[in-house]
């Protein structure tokens, strides 16, 4: 009996060891979820993209400035597709700890809607926008995060 419990603290102290710190110096960006929504309002039709990710990091010192680039994933490209390229953004500032898990939701739209950022369109009739979007952060240390790329997302007007 003693034996078999000694083999089983063995492998459960084995398989503590083995397990990887999510929390690193390096920011590490987790894509949690990416919703694309037509919209109709008096200013008229368009759509919203709300994608949203989990950023992990050791010191929760991201507060410098977050990467954004569309690019266009069509079969056909469209060359004035790719928008918004290499912009950086401050990071607006939140409390924060050590090892902390924060969440980031970036909301964009194709038309003028409150707390959405404007996503100029492409006019590459008759098909839609097909983009993905990258995202990476920086610390206050001036660490970069991994790359974040979303899968193609057809963007209907």
């Amino acid at each position: 009996m003693i034996a078999k419990l000694s083999y089983l603290l063995v492998v459960l102290l084995f398989f503590a060891g083995c397990r990887k710190e999510a929390f690193e110096t390096i920011p590490k960006l987790v894509l949690k979820d990416v919703k694309v929504q037509e919209v109709n309002t008096s200013f008229g039709n368009g759509t919203i993209i709300e994608v949203e990710f989990d950023v992990l990091d050791k010191e929760g010192d991201v507060k410098d400035s977050i990467f954004i680039q569309k690019v266009d994933a069509a079969k056909i490209p469209c060359p004035a597709n790719s928008i918004l390229t290499n912009l950086d953004y401050k990071i607006p500032d939140y409390p924060s700890s050590p090892r902390q898990k924060a969440i980031f939701r970036l909301k964009f739209s194709t038309i003028q809607l409150n707390g959405y950022a404007l996503l100029g369109g492409a006019n590459c009739l008759p098909r839609k926008d097909t983009s993905i979007f990258r995202f990476r952060v920086k610390d206050k240390a001036g660490n970069i995060s991994n790359e974040l790329v979303t899968t193609p997302i057809a963007i209907p007007r």
